[in-house]
């Protein structure tokens, strides 16, 4: 049976940026030599429509393939924020079919500028150079936005970036265990966000 389900090598991973999601999972058998000749992936937009095994979002078939890792996700096109439940069964050598694999999912990310409606904030006044080319040592500014929230909340993700690192806090607890983040770029030219389950 297929197990260790990953999106992008990640485990029900947030905030996946990409079109066409790369999937993968390891195979486990107790026979030596066991092999994977094919596989069929379901992938809905709800856990009902899974266990049910309707694939509304992709059902690749069967797919004659041993390949078990970068198989890109060839379904209906994904929103914004989607999250997307999937299940995976093979067959081996004899052609026989594997159970499916416990479910898994993975969440999108926001795939263009117009999903953004935040903005950049910074500090009010500019940030002096040096005569070299760097910033100026002084602190690195705080930035607080308070919010009441009214009536149940189903699901809240924090879409965050900053030039240079950051750390997330609400309600004077910090967000997440990331160090350093996000990574380094060239920011004229990209700007990494993370996403987090708040």
């Amino acid at each position: 049976i297929p197990a260790n389900l990953k999106c992008e090598y990640r485990a029900r991973p947030l905030g996946i940026d990409a079109e066409s999601p790369r999937l993968s999972w390891i195979i486990g058998s107790p026979e030596r030599g066991a092999v994977q000749t094919a596989y069929r992936i379901l992938v809905s937009s709800a856990p009902e429509k899974l266990s049910s095994g309707d694939g509304d979002l992709w059902d690749s078939g069967k797919v004659l393939s041993g390949d078990t890792i970068h198989i890109g996700y060839g379904g209906k096109t994904l929103e914004p924020g989607a999250r997307c439940h999937w299940k995976v069964c093979v067959w081996d050598a004899d052609d026989n079919m594997s159970g499916w694999s416990a479910d898994s999912w993975w969440e999108m990310g926001l795939l263009s500028n117009a999903d953004w409606d935040g903005g950049w904030i910074g500090a009010d006044s500019p940030i002096p150079w040096r005569d070299e080319g760097f910033y100026e040592d002084i602190p690195a500014p705080i930035f607080r936005k308070e919010l009441d929230v009214k009536g149940g909340i189903k699901r809240a993700r924090l879409y965050i970036s900053g030039l240079g690192y950051y750390e997330a806090y609400i309600n004077g607890e910090k967000v997440g265990d990331h160090v350093l983040d996000p990574g380094w770029t060239q920011y004229g030219k990209r700007v990494f966000y993370v996403t987090y389950d708040i």
